[in-house]
């Protein structure tokens, strides 16, 4: 089907065509010397990259071809001990400039957030796109409108890691953001002999690590033992809005000046092992950066983006702790602020873990670009 003025074929090529450009192998060993001497003071095993062949994506025989199975971006990192792991989600938001720098060591490897920043570049590509072609914004009537919007909503749709509204852009929709640049981009990974999936809704586990089961996780929702696949529920307590909320416990502000938007608030991610009774939960601030292109928000890269505030929890035993993020080097259209990331917490139920994670008082400020702030906090 072709529309009067954009192309679905056109926006395709946008999303797909960087897929071809993921041939190169991958070395047998990676260099993380640099890494350890740079941030590391205790000893940590790092990552292997593991040859991978299987996918959880659904082949069909007009597939894209960044989902045929042999593809690179299907390999996955494999730790040594979970905790390692673990060590590592909270690493990029704690020391600047490591991201930048364990890409470069691991530069071969295809991880979920470098599949979400092509997503990202390609959709805000479209949109500069559109502003280029209609420079006055009344040259776009309403069937035009509503056509690119469908279009938006069709190519995010098969993705789904990543969310989208007019409103607030387009957006990361995954188990936690600290995790995404240790994933593959099916959210899988490797440690202790184990296979981990990490979506935003669940954690499946493959207990025999055998690789060929990864085609059937789409299909596993609920624990298989037969199959020897767990899967854990996982739980969100945010929800985004633009114009600011306090929803579960939690809270966010929207500000927005002349075309830029500053979208903050609190995010917290809990996951529940079932099988070991162990809970693991991460508590954030994210930060996000827009700028509006004729009816529609982009990302918008900036250096402007910090936080600064207090919260009160009950995994803080009474205590007020306090934090400021000073203005970031570099420039980020999304950004974080790890203030909790638990240990995996063994022997309690479900609730009595949730409970325990439990955010009671927070008191947050953000500002951007433009001048753009707000706070928020419950």
């Amino acid at each position: 089907m072709k529309f009067i003025r954009f192309s679905v074929l056109s926006l395709l090529t946008l999303f797909f065509a960087t897929s071809c450009e993921l041939e190169e192998e991958i070395p047998s060993s990676v260099n993380t010397e640099q890494l350890e001497i740079k941030y590391f003071t205790k000893d940590i095993s790092f990552p292997t990259v593991v040859k991978n062949t299987y996918t959880t994506t659904n082949t069909v025989s007009s597939e894209r071809t960044e989902n045929t199975p042999t593809k690179l971006n299907t390999d996955f990192l494999e730790f040594e001990t979970k905790e390692d792991f673990l060590r590592l989600t909270s690493m990029p938001a704690i020391k600047k400039g490591f991201i930048q720098d364990w890409k470069a060591a691991y530069n071969n490897f295809y991880c979920l957030d470098d599949e979400i920043n092509r997503i990202f570049d390609n959709y805000d590509l479209f949109l500069d796109q559109i502003e280029e072609k209609y420079q006055v914004t009344s040259n776009i009537d309403a069937i035009t409108e509503k056509e690119i919007d469908n279009q938006i909503e069709n190519l995010v749709k098969p993705y789904p890691f990543i969310t989208y509204s007019k409103e607030s852009g387009i957006d990361r929709k995954t188990y936690a953001i600290g995790f995404d640049y240790l994933l593959n981009k099916d959210g899988i990974i490797k440690a202790e002999g184990k296979i981990y999936q990490y979506t935003y809704d669940a954690v499946k586990i493959i207990e025999d690590g055998d690789a060929s089961k990864i085609q059937l996780l789409n299909q596993t929702n609920e624990t298989n033992e037969a199959l020897g696949i767990v899967v854990n529920k996982v739980w969100h307590r945010a929800k985004e809005n633009p114009s600011g909320r306090v929803e579960n416990q939690l809270s966010s502000c929207t500000s927005t000046k002349d075309r830029y938007r500053t979208i903050a608030y609190e995010e917290q991610t809990i996951s529940y092992d079932y099988q070991y009774s162990e809970g693991f939960s991460n508590y954030y601030i994210k930060l996000r950066s827009l700028k509006k292109k004729t009816f529609w928000w982009g990302n918008h890269e900036t250096g402007f983006l910090r936080s600064q505030g207090s919260f009160t929890a009950a995994f803080t035993g009474g205590i007020t702790p306090t934090y400021t993020s000073t203005a970031y080097t570099g420039t980020y259209h999304t950004w974080y602020v790890t203030l909790y990331s638990s240990p995996l917490v063994r022997g309690l139920t479900d609730n009595q873990f949730r409970a325990s994670v439990f955010v009671i008082s927070s008191n947050h400020t953000a500002s951007g670009k433009n001048n753009t702030g707000c706070s928020f906090g419950k």
